[in-house]
């Protein structure tokens, strides 16, 4: 596999390190695009990101968050405690498919 150089574009939350994280998380030796985008279907982004509901434990009203909205983007992989979990592909494969497309809305 040939690395690529990745230039930063302003303020956005995805950076060149992602890659190499998620292959760790992934425990992949190679995905490709297509296979992230085929294990995302039957993905869960609430099993890894922290969602709002996390927190607050229902909806946040006062300022309209659902319970739904992401809070933290693998939130919950990089948790602290004592146990440690495991994670399905498809979960991490689905929460980096919002965030790419969340950053993707956010550049535009």
């Amino acid at each position: 596999m040939q690395v690529q150089r990745v230039a930063p574009m302003g303020n956005v939350s995805i950076h060149h390190p992602t890659r190499p994280t998620l292959r760790v998380v992934l425990a992949a030796d190679a995905v490709s695009v297509l296979e992230m985008l085929l294990l995302s279907e039957s993905g869960d982004n609430a099993a890894v990101d922290m969602l709002v509901g996390d927190i607050y434990g229902s909806d946040y009203s006062k300022i309209g968050l659902k319970s739904s909205t992401i809070a933290s983007t693998f939130g919950k992989v990089f948790r602290k405690g004592p146990k440690k979990r495991s994670f399905k592909q498809e979960d991490i494969a689905r929460s980096l498919l919002y965030a790419i497309s969340n950053n993707i809305g956010h550049v535009a």
